[in-house]
C-alpha cells in the first residue's frame, strides 16, 4: 500500500512540475509574430507607416466637399436604387469601418 501512495504521490509531483513548467514557457515566450512581420522586410512596413491609408477610398467611395456620396459603389447604389425603386441613404457619419459594423449589427 505505501509503494502505491508513493507512485501516485510521484505521478502527482512530475505532473505538477510538468504544468508549472508549461506555465512559465507561456509566460516567457516572445509574443507571436504578425502577418506583417513575417511576410514584409523592415524597409516595406516603414514605408506604410509613412504612407497612411486614405480612408475615403477613392475611387470606390467617398464624399465629396459638398456632402455627396461619390465614386463606383455610389453608381451602383444609384443603379439598385433606380431598379429596386427604393432610396438607399449611405452612412456618412462614421469615421472608421469598426465604427460602420458597429452601426450595421445594432440596426
Amino acid at each position: 500500500m505505501l509503494k502505491r501512495i508513493t507512485r501516485v504521490a510521484l505521478c502527482a509531483c512530475l505532473l505538477s512540475c510538468l504544468l508549472i513548467v508549461k506555465a512559465l514557457a507561456e509566460v516567457t515566450a516572445p509574443p507571436p509574430i504578425s502577418w506583417k512581420q513575417e511576410n514584409l522586410t523592415a524597409e516595406e512596413i516603414h514605408w506604410l507607416e509613412q504612407h497612411p491609408i486614405d480612408r475615403s477610398f477613392a475611387p470606390y467611395e467617398w464624399i465629396d466637399e459638398n456632402g455627396h456620396y461619390k465614386g463606383i459603389a455610389a453608381d451602383y447604389i444609384r443603379l439598385l436604387e433606380q431598379r429596386l425603386e427604393v432610396d438607399i441613404v449611405p452612412v456618412t457619419n462614421k469615421a472608421s469601418w469598426q465604427e460602420v459594423l458597429k452601426g450595421a449589427q445594432s440596426g
